[in-house]
């Protein structure tokens, strides 16, 4: 956790310094600092709503999981658009933007699960989801921008891009799904 602070507090210098070092390893620890967060808001919501059995266990590993490889394939998906539109960088520098974007989105939602707890603070988890997604959403364009020295128009586009690509791929897959059970049915 103590890691991730620099990333909260100045991003762009954040984002300087990655670019500089390229250490693969804090853009993993910040990837597993994000992750431990979504999981650890996941647990807040599951215990919050008074399940403490097995489903609180199964969700904080499969949310930990699933951020993991979410992660592993944004990185991927961004430095595919990135590069390909001009950029000039490799799967860290793509790694490194969304994992950066990931952590204030993840924070937010620790808070606003903690805020869960307490009565009439929907209004307030609100504006803390609004502003940890905005600061996300701003650091993945910032990294993209100074990590693949590109210009803020060729980050626009190869954010849209990748969202098109994500939005696209869950259509066909869950298409192809639904052939293949139609298929199966009895005639």
């Amino acid at each position: 956790m103590i890691m991730c602070l620099d990333i909260l507090r100045n991003a762009p210098a954040a984002i300087a310094n990655a670019k500089k070092q390229k250490k693969m390893g804090k853009t993993a620890a910040v990837l597993g600092e994000s992750a431990v967060l979504f999981a650890a808001a996941a647990g807040v919501i599951i215990a919050g709503s008074g399940l403490y059995s097995a489903l609180l266990i199964s969700s904080v590993v499969s949310v930990l999981v699933t951020v993991i490889v979410a992660g592993l394939l944004l990185g991927l998906i961004i430095h595919i658009a990135a590069s390909t539109l001009g950029g000039k960088g490799k799967y860290f520098e793509g790694l490194t933007a969304v994992t950066y974007a990931l952590l204030p989105i993840s924070a937010a939602m620790l808070i606003s699960a903690v805020l869960t707890l307490l009565p009439f603070t929907s209004g307030l988890q609100l504006i803390v989801i609004a502003v940890g997604i905005a600061y996300g959403f701003a650091i993945l364009y910032r990294g993209i921008k100074e990590l693949y020295s590109t210009d803020m128009v060729t980050s626009l586009v190869a954010v849209s891009v990748s969202i098109l690509a994500l939005l696209m791929a869950v259509y066909a897959s869950v298409g192809l799904s639904l052939l293949t059970r139609v298929a199966a049915l009895p005639v």
